[in-house]
């Protein structure tokens, strides 16, 4: 698809890595010697998707001074005691209106997942690694293949699986999830960004899945993560 974006949350501080993101933000954070942040971007460049908004708060000069100069900024002036709804609430208003993937900012991932998430053509994409969810991931419920709910709170037993934290929209559909962001934003609101997937469910408004299949991904939180980031990175140098 042509005259596409990206927007990438990328304001927390990353604390369950501990002393890690002391000095150094999570999305810079580095998988044999690359920062996160920085391969997810050459990633979207090598599909022609130049057009980048970077959502930042935490140590934000230091992101700002570690990526290319075509990168633009919005800050979450709240990013110390909101999650990451407000993060995409700040810098919709740079996206909206366009079409646009939607990434966070702490996750390693197949270049092939790009591609894929490119060709869908629904107005929203949620994009799933099928499987047997751990209480700890971000969890799809699905009624009828749509997307009724994401939430870390589903039963293991009723998801379709974990969202990787990669989102495909249209213009219509970036519109309707974005609406439905402003009209919960707060700086009192510590929702996740996938909190209004259940509102939309309830309105009528679709929210699709494509699953990426056999492409290995790791959203990194723990120690144990980026260790195991660290090996995945190693078997497929791509």
């Amino acid at each position: 698809m042509k005259n596409i974006k990206a927007l990438i949350v990328a304001a927390g501080r990353g604390s369950r890595l501990g002393a890690i993101t002391t000095e150094t933000p999570k999305p810079l954070v580095k998988v044999n010697g690359e920062p996160l942040l920085k391969r997810s971007i050459e990633i979207l460049s090598s599909f022609g998707v130049d057009d980048i908004t970077v959502v930042v708060g935490y140590k934000a000069e230091l992101i700002k001074n570690s990526l290319p100069k075509n990168i633009k900024y919005v800050t979450n002036p709240e990013y110390e005691y909101t999650n990451n709804l407000m993060s995409m609430y700040y810098g919709s208003k740079n996206v909206i209106g366009s079409n646009f993937l939607y990434l966070h900012s702490d996750i390693w991932y197949d270049p092939r997942i790009i591609k894929k998430v490119l060709k869908q053509r629904d107005n929203i994409t949620f994009m799933v690694d099928q499987k047997l969810c751990q209480e700890e991931e971000m969890k799809l419920k699905i009624k009828n293949n749509i997307v009724a709910e994401a939430d870390k709170n589903i039963p293991p037993s009723e998801s379709l699986g974990e969202w990787l934290g990669i989102t495909k929209f249209s213009i219509e559909g970036g519109i309707s999830y974005i609406n439905e962001i402003k009209s919960v934003a707060s700086p009192k609101n510590n929702s996740y960004d996938c909190s209004v997937v259940k509102n939309l469910f309830l309105k009528g408004i679709d929210v699709n899945w494509s699953g990426v299949g056999k492409y290995p991904w790791i959203e990194i939180d723990f120690i144990e993560d980026l260790k195991e980031a660290e090996k995945l990175s190693r078997k497929n140098i791509l």
